[in-house]
């Protein structure tokens, strides 16, 4: 299991590090468009969710448009906020051997936020 998450973050690793600054910007405006309907949902599902049970609110999201959103949402954030992070990165260390050291870890580390709260969604609320 830790291979093959290993291997798809290395794959992942090599398609962002190659994207062009063009591709980066676009990829990071459409991931901010994304949020927005996404984030307005998560909102709903705040509100519901804060006058609701832990059930009501479990069998809510169990729904599979509402736990998609979710899924979605949470890649999303992950995707935007290591573009983010890249961006300023390049754009405040000199270094380019730190640079790229920095971004690979910033991969690493919201490639591993990403499973660790999918996996924690997943142990929450499927009880696994």
């Amino acid at each position: 299991m830790i291979s093959k998450i290993k291997e798809f973050l290395h794959q992942l690793s090599a398609k962002l590090m190659a994207l062009s600054v063009k591709n980066q910007w676009l990829l990071q405006r459409l991931t901010a468009i994304l949020l927005v309907p996404l984030a307005i949902w998560l909102g709903v599902f705040f509100h519901y969710s804060l006058a609701a049970s832990f059930q009501e609110a479990r069998v809510w999201l169990m729904r599979p448009l509402n736990l998609g959103c979710l899924f979605v949402f949470l890649g999303i954030v992950v995707v935007h906020s290591h573009l983010g992070l890249k961006v300023i990165i390049e754009d405040y260390i000199a270094d380019q051997q730190l640079q790229e050291k920095l971004i690979f870890a910033s991969l690493w580390g919201f490639g591993l936020l990403g499973v660790s709260v999918v996996g924690a969604v997943i142990i929450l609320f499927f009880r696994v």
